[in-house]
């Protein structure tokens, strides 16, 4: 019989759901140096760990610091840095001032949304979705590969 109360038969549902985004990342980062730009460290820790690869913290540890722009930002897509994008609804850095607003903009407006259905559980999307960091809500994966 299993302790703390979790049932043996259970799927653990943070797993599964973040295991989809993994294995979509892990298929399609091409030559990228990072896997994933999210907000926050907070965010990102669970993905360095399940996956062993890099993850661009954008805004910090709690993804309210205006680390980069969007010069920046375009220049790290424009040198096969990062590809891929995690912005939840709140945008980069959902802390006081709005944090990463510019960078969000520009991702939102310069790169490609990918099909929730390619990197999300069903349930997933009903329960917040990946990281569960500051800003929380909704989440949109964009893939950058063809911005300009």
């Amino acid at each position: 019989m299993p302790q703390g109360g979790a049932s043996a038969n259970a799927p653990d549902q943070s797993s599964s759901n973040s295991n989809k985004l993994e294995q979509y990342l892990l298929a399609n980062q091409g030559k990228t140096r990072f896997i994933l730009a999210v907000s926050s460290s907070q965010s990102a820790d669970s993905l360095i760990l399940d996956t062993g690869k890099p993850v661009m913290a954008m805004g910090g540890f709690s993804g309210s610091d205006p680390i980069l722009t969007q010069q920046t930002v375009a220049e790290l897509v424009a040198n096969n840095t990062v590809r891929f994008f995690l912005v939840s609804g709140g945008g980069f850095g959902g802390g006081p001032g709005g944090g990463q607003s510019s960078v969000t903009t520009w991702v939102s407006s310069h790169c490609t949304t990918v099909a929730t259905d390619q990197w999300q559980s069903q349930s997933q999307g009903q329960q917040g979705g990946f990281g569960g960091g500051p800003g929380g809500g909704s989440q949109q994966l964009y893939d950058c590969s063809n911005a300009k």
